[in-house]
């Protein structure tokens, strides 16, 4: 009896071995799955991050480009209606008037176009100024286009 319970013991044992064993596999099978997922999970959150980001950037460049285009038009009207059609019923028109009037306008652009914006369009053409005079230039062949003169 006593050897059968010795070895009822030593069967005991070894289920009880056998099943820490199992434990102890099964935690570090899990403990590898937990660290793979939660690398997955930082990387997607990551580049998750990145994407809302990069959507803000393109948004905010693209949104002080389109302030920056929408108010070009209407500074060249201003300067054509205040200043230049004036000269031209005078018939006084001339290059000097030309370059004052080009003048006229990159100065009402500056004050009217944010600082913020004109940083941005630094950044993405260069000299603003030079950007902002081909900017006008191009308006004024526009407008000339459109009004057949």
């Amino acid at each position: 009896m006593i050897i059968l319970n010795v070895l009822k013991l030593n069967k005991y044992m070894e289920v009880f071995i056998m099943d820490q064993m199992l434990v102890k596999i099964l935690t570090s099978v899990l403990t590898l799955l937990a660290l793979t997922l939660t690398t997955f999970i930082i990387r997607f959150l990551s580049a998750k991050v990145t994407q809302i980001k990069d959507e803000k950037v393109r948004k905010m460049l693209s949104d002080a480009v389109a302030s920056f285009e929408s108010v070009i038009p209407t500074i060249v009207l201003e300067v054509q209606q205040t200043y230049v059609d004036s000269l031209k019923n005078k018939n006084a028109f001339n290059s000097d008037c030309q370059v004052e009037a080009l003048n006229k306008a990159i100065e009402t652009a500056k004050i009217l176009i944010p600082e913020h914006t004109q940083s941005i369009i630094t950044q993405l053409y260069g000299d603003f100024e030079t950007y902002l005079k081909t900017c006008i230039e191009a308006e004024v062949k526009n407008l000339k286009i459109s009004t057949g003169k």
